[in-house]
């Protein structure tokens, strides 16, 4: 099983997230509901990509959290 970086943001009103090695997006109106989209939706990607014979891209991405 791979694992993919997804970033997950607040804007005023609506949570999004997105995995930077697959391009897959998903916006919601909480953060759990984000959470749980995001996975639903590159779990569907990768499940189409490998259907269609298309390679899976490798986890490539890395994220940190900085203090200031």
């Amino acid at each position: 099983m791979s694992e993919y970086v997804v970033i997950i943001e607040k804007a005023s009103d609506v949570w999004g997230a997105y995995s930077p090695d697959l391009s897959v997006y998903a916006t919601a109106s909480s953060r759990k509901a984000v959470e749980r989209k995001v996975r639903d939706a590159i779990a569907f990607h990768v499940e189409a990509l490998r259907e269609q014979q298309q390679p899976v891209p490798k986890p490539a991405s890395e994220a940190i959290t900085v203090g200031v």
